[in-house]
């Protein structure tokens, strides 16, 4: 069975680590009081706090799509397949731009 190489896997990680964390925070927050985006283990962060770091705009969209996971009850497959078509797609829009 062919395997990724190790620099591609890097390189991979690096064009989508920001999609990554995002997609993960957004999954853990599916259990959270809606409203709330849990941003680690013992950190939950809602409206207010984002307005206060100037992060509301980016909040806002997570909140919005958490509330799309909890509405299609999405699963642990399904939530690995995101994760996958995000390291697989990272760096398309530059690849674009770069045309």
């Amino acid at each position: 069975m062919p395997c990724v190489q190790i620099d591609d896997q890097i390189s991979l990680l690096i064009n989508a680590w920001c999609e990554l964390l995002v997609l993960s925070s957004c999954h853990r927050s599916v259990s959270c009081q809606p409203g709330l985006i849990r941003v680690s283990s013992h950190v939950c962060l809602g409206l207010e706090d984002a307005a206060r770091h100037g992060i509301e705009k980016c909040v806002e969209k997570m909140l919005s799509f958490t509330q799309q996971l909890r509405r299609l009850k999405v699963d642990q497959y399904e939530y690995v397949s995101m994760k996958l078509i995000c390291l697989l797609t990272s760096g398309e829009d530059e690849y674009y731009i770069k045309l």
